[in-house]
């Protein structure tokens, strides 16, 4: 299971337009490691039966499904673990990146101005190296994750420094994100914010 996780790793890096590439053994495709490790029927084979939840308890026709429902296990112990493995310095930071995703999904996002016009869209803390703290899946309905008393603009900050709150650090972020209501709740929990600001706010 470490090999099949860490080569599902090792594709986000090394990108080819099917899987099947990367077992071939044509000179111009070849990445040795790939066929050194397992072997691609075995690890279509575990694909196709990997799951991370119990689709029994799954209801596709409740409205207020968890539209994560059969990773949330997993972005569970990711961010746990995001969390728990590294202290950050002072300075942090909330933006939104993309994941790149061209499959059929209810909560994909087109942005015509990134790089990666299609995929999934990812609200992140990072510290000021670029390390990953937390970070929320958007999947259009959120309201379970955040909080109902800030705006979404604010919820989402607020959301993800949960484990940070009291503890002196500095928060950076874009306009999106910057409100006054934001930077007094940061305030009283002994943070500070630092963001640009739309005239409207």
């Amino acid at each position: 299971m470490k090999t099949f996780l860490g080569l599902a790793t090792l594709m986000g890096i090394v990108f080819k337009p099917r899987l099947s590439m990367y077992w071939s053994t044509d000179s111009i495709y070849k990445t040795d490691i790939f066929g050194s490790c397992i072997a691609c029927d075995r690890f279509l084979l575990w694909l196709k039966f990997l799951y991370f939840s119990d689709n029994d308890l799954f209801d596709a026709k409740d409205p207020n499904r968890d539209r994560l429902f059969k990773i949330r296990p997993l972005v569970s112990v990711i961010c746990d673990r995001c969390a728990n493995v590294y202290s950050p310095g002072w300075d942090l930071c909330v933006d939104e990146s993309i994941v790149l995703f061209k499959g059929r999904l209810a909560f994909k996002q087109l942005i015509r101005t990134k790089r990666e016009r299609f995929g999934i869209i990812l609200f992140e803390l990072c510290t000021s190296n670029g390390i990953i703290l937390d970070f929320l899946v958007y999947h259009g309905k959120m309201n379970e994750e955040l909080l109902p008393q800030f705006q979404i603009s604010e919820s989402i900050p607020v959301t993800v420094m949960q484990r940070y709150l009291n503890k002196g650090h500095r928060l950076f972020v874009d306009n999106y994100y910057t409100t006054p209501a934001l930077a007094l709740h940061l305030l009283d929990n002994n943070m500070k914010l630092m963001g640009t600001v739309r005239a409207n706010r």
